[in-house]
């Protein structure tokens, strides 16, 4: 089984769309109000519009969009998300 899953992991890392960022939009990361140590992923979706030039949304695609996360499938998630 885990040689299919890694097998199937070479295949999707081939394919770096599903890692990118939506156009005109950016992750960041905003800390938690009452536990400072957390950081919550959030996407900050640049507008055309001069009154609102930015909206900051909650993001749940984890870590996988972004661009400084390197997984490796062998050791799997994070113990700390």
């Amino acid at each position: 089984m885990l040689n299919k899953v890694n097998s199937l992991a070479k295949h999707k890392l081939k394919d770096k769309s599903i890692y990118e960022s939506f156009p005109m939009s950016k992750k960041i990361y905003t800390k938690g109000s009452i536990f400072k140590s957390i950081q919550v992923g959030m996407r900050e979706i640049s507008l055309d519009d001069d009154k609102i030039k930015s909206l900051t949304t909650y993001d749940t695609s984890g870590l996988y969009t972004d661009p400084s996360y390197q997984h490796n499938h062998n050791q799997g998630l994070k113990n700390i998300r």
